[in-house]
């Protein structure tokens, strides 16, 4: 690390409470307010395994632990309206958590854990070792030693939701070829399905191809404005 660098971030360390509530911790990482961009939680946490770490909820499978993946399950709605219910702050479903003491995750995805940023904090000591990683990646230097050179040869992982859309591409090529579709376009391959299909039926279907990419729900995937089909008015749940 350069000496402006350690300096800076021994500066910023002193001034740190042993914990730290989420705008805290965006403030903290330059990643801007918190009420403007906490969508960027769930690429950090998913990602680029963010340490936040949860807290005043009764389960105690997760009450303390790092999250290890959650998505967003409703999106905050500050504006007075007749059919949308007032949400203050995001809600975000917990799917996974890390043990410590086992060093192991936990799916907790059924359990429905919803939770906001009020009830996620971070502490000093990982939050300040996450921000050192993040300066190593973002100032390249030969003069570091054999630890910190691993980090900067650390290849960054895909985001989850480019790799959703890569595996969908290759779902959509397959399901054309199979049925024999004049193209593998996503309308073609969506409306290949009869009777029409409701948005888990066919994400569901997609996610065969990588359960385990697809572990998260349905609404982030389709949000990607890079999938080009609709999901039809005609379309029922499946039993």
């Amino acid at each position: 690390m350069e000496p402006y660098d350690y300096l800076e971030l021994k500066s910023r360390n002193s001034v740190l409470e042993l914990t730290l509530s989420l705008s805290e911790v965006f403030d903290y990482l330059g990643l801007g307010a918190l009420n403007s961009y906490e969508i960027k939680l769930v690429e950090r946490v998913n990602n680029d395994n963010m340490p936040i770490r949860i807290m005043g909820v009764d389960e105690e499978i997760v009450q303390g632990r790092l999250i290890a993946s959650l998505e967003l399950h409703t999106e905050k709605n500050v504006l007075f309206s007749k059919t949308t219910t007032h949400t203050r702050n995001n809600i975000y479903k917990v799917l996974t958590v890390i043990d410590d003491t086992k060093n192991i995750i936990i799916d907790v995805s059924a359990n429905n854990i919803l939770i906001t940023n009020e009830q996620m904090y971070a502490t000093r000591d990982e939050i300040t070792e996450y921000y050192r990683n993040d300066l190593l990646r973002d100032n390249p230097s030969e003069d570091r030693n054999k630890q910190i050179t691993k980090v900067k040869s650390k290849r960054k992982k895909e985001p989850i939701q480019d790799k959703r859309f890569r595996l969908f591409e290759t779902f959509c090529k397959k399901v054309a070829k199979k049925k024999n579709l004049p193209d593998d376009k996503h309308k073609t391959v969506y409306d290949s399905y009869q009777p029409p299909m409701t948005r888990k039926d066919f994400y569901d279907v997609i996610a065969e191809i990588d359960k385990g990419s697809f572990r998260a729900g349905c609404e982030d995937f389709f949000r990607d404005k890079r999938i080009e089909f609709k999901i039809s008015t005609a379309a029922r749940n499946r039993k």
